[in-house]
């Protein structure tokens, strides 16, 4: 019986000091991700970031597309292998998806770029982001352009669209303010 009541008490022991000795392994942050204080302070990171949007903003040629052609389609120098519904009375409608990335009026894209202006400038006048200086006033004049581009899409699509500069008053959602 005194046995057992020992066991149970180096048992309780073990397992109390088990429990509190992985405090500081449970703080560690994911080496998978990189927390947003480390994303964009070095030059590869920022020329990365603005890769990734290149695909997604720029049309281009590829997977049997017109590419850059292709905003002629419909008009009097290109016809397109199918008909254009606004030709057709009553079927020229609004697009009804439901999910966000077949949506063409997005401005997830607006939000990326003011996010990246958002994060970047500060740290680039404070010199904290490492590489050629040349390079990331390149990469950060690149983010520019991008954001001009796809507010010139908008226009194009509504006319006279309100500009925001901040992430604070872009929502990512399809809203304009």
């Amino acid at each position: 019986m005194k046995q057992i009541n020992i066991f149970k008490h180096v048992a309780g022991v073990a397992l109390l000091g088990l429990l509190c000795s992985c405090n500081d392994f449970l703080d560690e942050t994911p080496k998978s991700t990189i927390s947003p204080e480390n994303y964009l302070t070095e030059e590869s990171q920022l020329a990365s970031y603005a890769n990734g949007l290149y695909a997604d903003i720029l049309p281009s040629h590829g997977n049997w597309s017109y590419g850059t052609f292709g905003t002629d389609q419909h008009t009097d120098n290109q016809a397109y292998m199918n008909y254009d519904n606004k030709y057709i009375p009553g079927q020229w409608k609004t697009i009804q998806s439901q999910k966000a990335d077949d949506d063409p009026y997005r401005f997830k894209f607006i939000y990326s770029c003011n996010y990246f202006l958002e994060n970047v400038m500060p740290r680039y006048t404070a010199k904290q982001i490492s590489g050629s200086d040349a390079n990331i006033r390149h990469y950060i004049g690149e983010m520019y352009f991008l954001r001009a581009y796809e507010y010139f899409k908008r226009y194009q699509m509504f006319g006279n669209v309100q500009i925001s500069f901040s992430i604070s008053s872009c929502s990512s959602s399809s809203s304009v303010n």
